[in-house]
């Protein structure tokens, strides 16, 4: 698989999580900026804003058994851009009992195109087990909090970034654009996404909940 390619003006946002032996969960999304680009100092300011966003929008829908270890930024203009990881401790606070490590609650993010394959999304670690209202949904409350307190917490994040940033904005990131039927050594003929070579970015306007319960089971452990 080659590398890929560079995301003009866009910084991609790496947030860590603990839950007990589950040490390598971990979601992504994605802030566009207008300005000239950040420098260390910059990701560093940057990262205090999102950790303390984080803890005051979104600590609140996971449980004390999951914590926010750490933050990395990561600047995709080019293979030289700015990056940081800082460690940081900002445990759920909600007191609903834990689930697995696998579980999650899905926010739904919208952007004014469509495509084949559904929709960006970001799965939330450490929902309580208590907010089940079957086994297989939430509850329509804790569901749209979760979406609500989301918004809340991208709102915080890019209110006021250093002046390198210019203007923050969350986009979405499409690096592929449909397969291409490749056979290989072994005869086998299967389809390989093609690889845009210019990324496309779609600004995130509204957020949603899923009330199906979602699951990573990589989170479980279950993978190398």
């Amino acid at each position: 698989m080659p590398a890929l390619p560079n995301v003009a003006k866009v910084v991609r946002l790496d947030l860590f999580f603990v839950q007990g032996a589950a040490t390598r969960i971990r979601d992504r999304i994605y802030l566009s900026f207008t300005g000239p680009g950040p420098g260390p100092a910059d990701l560093a300011t940057l990262t205090t804003t999102i950790s303390n966003a984080w803890a005051t929008n979104m600590s609140q829908d996971q449980v004390a058994a999951i914590s926010l270890t750490g933050i990395q930024l990561t600047d995709l203009t080019s293979q030289s851009g700015a990056q940081l990881i800082t460690s940081v401790a900002r445990p759920g606070t909600n007191i609903g009992t834990a689930g697995n490590a696998g579980l999650a609650a899905i926010v739904k993010f919208r952007i004014n195109r469509r495509y084949r394959g559904g929709h960006p999304r970001f799965y939330m670690p450490g929902p309580p087990n208590t907010q089940l209202t079957t086994s297989q949904t939430w509850s329509a409350a804790y569901i749209a909090g979760v979406a609500t307190h989301f918004a809340s917490f991208v709102a915080a994040s890019v209110l006021a970034p250093p002046a390198n940033f210019g203007i923050l904005a969350q986009v979405n990131v499409s690096y592929f654009l449909g397969f291409t039927n490749r056979t290989f050594p072994s005869g086998r003929t299967r389809p390989v996404p093609t690889l845009r070579v210019t990324p496309l970015q779609d600004v995130v306007v509204s957020y949603s909940g899923n009330p199906i319960v979602a699951q990573q089971r990589r989170r479980n452990g279950q993978s190398p």
